[in-house]
Formats: C-alpha cells, sequence, structure tokens
C-alpha cells in the first residue's frame, strides 16, 4: 500500500513539473512570438523607406542618363514625352530629392546649364543640337579657320615676298640718295665757301670803293670851297658882282640843305649805295637789317656839304638780299642820267620803312596806283607791308566803314583818289561818291585830331621810292 502512495506522488511531482515546465515553454513562446512581430514591421517600414530612396536614385539616374544619351543624340522612346518629364525634373530639382548620390558625381544645376548652353532644349522631347552636329559645326568651323589661316598665311607670305622686295629697293635707294646726298652736302659745302670767299673779296673791294670815293668826295667839297673863295677874290672890285654871287652862292646852298623834319628823318646819310654793276647798285643794308625783296627807295646825291640833297634823283628796288648788309637792287627810274647819274656813294632813303620797327599809316580813299581808273587797294596793302609798314586803319570801300583806327602812332594818312576825280558812273553808283567823301572826311578828321600829317597816294609812293606809273587816259 506505501508503495503504490508514493509512486502516486511522483506521478504528481512529475506532471507538476512537466506543467510549470510547459507554461514556462508557452510563456517564452508567445513572449517571443509578440517581439518578433514588432522587428518585423521595423523591417518592413525600412524596406519600403529602401524602395523609394532606389526608386528616386534610379529615376535621378534614370534622368541624368537620358539627357546624357539625347545630348549624344542615341536617345529612343516610343513617348517623347517621358524625356520631356524628366527633362523638366532635372531643371526644377524635383528629380534630385531623395538621390543618395545627387552631388557625388555631378552638381545638377550645372550639369542642366551647361546642357541647355551648348545643346538648347527643343521642348519636344529632345534638344536642338546633339553631341554629333555640334561636333560637325566644331569641325566645319575649324576647317574654316584652318582654311582662312591658310589663306591668310599664303596672303601674309605673298606680302611678305612684296615687303622684302620693297625693303631691297628701298635700301638701294637709300644708298643711292645717301651718295648723292654726301655729293651734295660735299657740293654745297665747297659753293658756300666759295660764295663766303666771294662776299669777303666783294665787301673787301667794296669797302675800298667807298673809302677812294669819300677821299673823292672830300677832295671834290675842298676844291670846291676853294673855288667860291677864288671866285669872291676874283670880283672884289666889283660891289655888285660880289654881292651877286654871295646871294646865288647863300641860295645854293640854302636850296642843298633845305629840309623840312620829315625828311631830315627820313634820309640817313648810312644808308648807302656801296658799288654799281651795270644796273644793278649794290646797298649796304641786308638780312641783318630785315631787307626784304621788293623793297624800294629814293636815291639822293651829296652836296659839297657832305649832307644828302632832299631832291631824290632816282629809285631803285631790292632785288637779292645777299648779306648781313649787302643787298643787290636794280634802278628802276632816274630823273637825269646824263647831267645827274646814279653814283656809288648815293644816300638811299625810305620814310615809311624802318629796320626794326613797323611803320604805321591809314589809307582813305580810292587807291588808283595806275591811273586807269580801277581800286588797287590789295596790292597797295601787300606792297606795304613788304616796306614793313603796318596798315593802322583804312577806309572799306564795301560798306564805307572805317577798319581800325587812327592814333597819336599812326605817322601818315595816305589819301587816294577822292569822288570828284571818278567816272560819273562810278560816282553817282548807289552813292558812291557821297559815301567816299564822308568816310574821307572822317578819317581826315580823326587824322588832325591826333596829330597826324596827311599826303597824297602818288607824293607817299614817291616819297618811299616806288616808281610810280604815268597816269593813263580813260576819257574821264
Amino acid at each position: 500500500m506505501a508503495r503504490q502512495k508514493g509512486e502516486s506522488n511522483q506521478g504528481i511531482v512529475v506532471s507538476l513539473v512537466f506543467f510549470i515546465l510547459l507554461s514556462l515553454a508557452l510563456g517564452v513562446t508567445t513572449y517571443m512570438g509578440y517581439s518578433g512581430q514588432d522587428g518585423y514591421e521595423t523591417k518592413v517600414k525600412d524596406a519600403a523607406a529602401k524602395e523609394t530612396a532606389a526608386k528616386a536614385d534610379r529615376d535621378w539616374q534614370k534622368a541624368q542618363a537620358m539627357a546624357y544619351r539625347a545630348a549624344m543624340g542615341r536617345l529612343k522612346l516610343k513617348a517623347p514625352e517621358a524625356f520631356d518629364a524628366a527633362w523638366k525634373g532635372l531643371v526644377d530639382g524635383n528629380l534630385s530629392k531623395g538621390a543618395a548620390d545627387k552631388d557625388e558625381v555631378v552638381d545638377v544645376d550645372i550639369l542642366v546649364k551647361e546642357i541647355e548652353a551648348k545643346f538648347g532644349y527643343n521642348g519636344a522631347g529632345g534638344f536642338k543640337k546633339t553631341w554629333d552636329s555640334r561636333l560637325r559645326e566644331e569641325e566645319t568651323e575649324k576647317k574654316k579657320v584652318i582654311d582662312e589661316n591658310t589663306a591668310k598665311k599664303e596672303e601674309l607670305a605673298t606680302k611678305q615676298k612684296t615687303i622684302d622686295a620693297l625693303d631691297a629697293q628701298v635700301k638701294a635707294q637709300k644708298a643711292d640718295f645717301d651718295a648723292k646726298l654726301a655729293k651734295a652736302n660735299k657740293d654745297n659745302a665747297d659753293a658756300a665757301n666759295a660764295r663766303d670767299k666771294a662776299r669777303e673779296d666783294l665787301e673787301k673791294k667794296v669797302k675800298e670803293l667807298t673809302d677812294a670815293y669819300n677821299v673823292l668826295l672830300a677832295t671834290s667839297a675842298e676844291k670846291e670851297k676853294k673855288l667860291f673863295t677864288d671866285l669872291k677874290k676874283a670880283v672884289d672890285s666889283s660891289a655888285e658882282a660880289k654881292k651877286l654871287l654871295v646871294e646865288a652862292s647863300d641860295k645854293l646852298l640854302a636850296e642843298r640843305n633845305k629840309t623840312t623834319e620829315a625828311t631830315a628823318k627820313a634820309i640817313r646819310p648810312d644808308w648807302k649805295i656801296n658799288s654799281i654793276s651795270g644796273n644793278n647798285p649794290y646797298i649796304n643794308l641786308g638780312s641783318a637789317d630785315n631787307v626784304k625783296t621788293q623793297l624800294t627807295f629814293n636815291i639822293h646825291g651829296v652836296g659839297p656839304d657832305g649832307r644828302p640833297i632832299n631832291v631824290p634823283k632816282g629809285k631803285l628796288e631790292v632785288v637779292n638780299v645777299i648779306g648781313p648788309h649787302l643787298s643787290m637792287a636794280r634802278i628802276t627810274d632816274v630823273k637825269d642820267p646824263n647831267r645827274d647819274p646814279v653814283l656809288t656813294g648815293d644816300v638811299i632813303s625810305n620814310p615809311a620803312w624802318d629796320p626794326f620797327q613797323k611803320r604805321r599809316v591809314a589809307l582813305a580813299g580810292y587807291m588808283d596806283m595806275y591811273g586807269n581808273g580801277q581800286n588797287d587797294f590789295d596790292q597797295l596793302k601787300r606792297a606795304l607791308e613788304r616796306q614793313n609798314v603796318q596798315v593802322d586803319a583804312f577806309l572799306d570801300l564795301k560798306d564805307f566803314t572805317v577798319k581800325g583806327a587812327i592814333t597819336l602812332q599812326t605817322e601818315y594818312l595816305v589819301l587816294g583818289d577822292g569822288p570828284e576825280t571818278l567816272p560819273i558812273s562810278v560816282r553817282e553808283r548807289d552813292g558812291f561818291g557821297k559815301k567816299l567823301s564822308a568816310g574821307m572826311e572822317e578819317m581826315q578828321a580823326a587824322a588832325k585830331k591826333n596829330g597826324v600829317p596827311v599826303m597824297g597816294l602818288r607824293k607817299f609812293l614817291d616819297t618811299i621810292g616806288y616808281k610810280v606809273p604815268r597816269p593813263v587816259e580813260t576819257g574821264r
């Protein structure tokens, strides 16, 4: 009985242990079941996220691949709108969202800008240009540039040949010019030396002749003085004859010495004729005295007292300035070539000319220099300018107004013809005569106010040694 009871307790214990173990196993199994369910859901979510990212990355890479293939002209799609959607996604940046490596290989903004700049999206499933077309264009452009460069090289080679030929020609011409220049310089130097020597010889000869003439002149003056003395002694016995002789002598000396202040100022005894060759006198004024060609002078003889005679014997005009104080002239007029010829030592004068400053005049009236009824104002003005004479004022016959002004520095008012000497047709045309007369009176009043002497045109020209032609009869 006791063995049976122990066996029953053992079974219960075993059953109880087995129950406990089974309960633990079920509890553990149940717990593990619930715990695995939570991990699975997490994995499902992760897998979905990865799938989304993989799809975005795939679309991103696919869009890039489509853009590259379209650019290469190798994109083949049944529906062009698929590329349009992909390109739009690249442009607006939607495809790059969620792409894991979007910035590792390429910057989408730079990619889009470069492709758009080089190929140009056509808005209809592709680009306006492809890589092949751009290569062909570049090859065409490259060939064009190469052809142009080749043509330019050939042109440059041709031009270089021309330049080389011209350079050789220039060098030859330069060598020839240098040789001729050297010879010309030598010839000029020789000629200059010859001219200098000739001038020195001429100046020496002129000085010798001048000195000889001055000696002769002094001797003549002494002889003339002695002659008068002898004559006076010879007629001492006759009081009447002596009186007449004295009066004649006094009149002769007075006439020779007669001069106005203006004439005394104008005639300088140091301006002379040094020598004469044919019709060409040589005067002692030259470049250092500001002498110019066409300058004119009066020619004065010298009296027994050594003073220049007031009344000129002739006129001359400078034709060549030879040296600092030497010029060649030509005789334009001689009053009495037989009784009073032009001689070496004669004095020359021109009151309107000064070597070192301008003389100043005013002009009024109808400037008829040649007596032919024409107004020669322009020619007169040019002639005065050659004489170093400045025209301070003149009556403009176009509107009869006075241009410039007569001042205290003006030395002469030169009057031309007035209305009374003009032809009636000219004088009465549009009141020409009255206007001319009024203008001349205005300038004469200004001259009187400023103490300026008035001189007629022909007298003025005669005073400066300008040969005045004889008036031409015009039937006026």
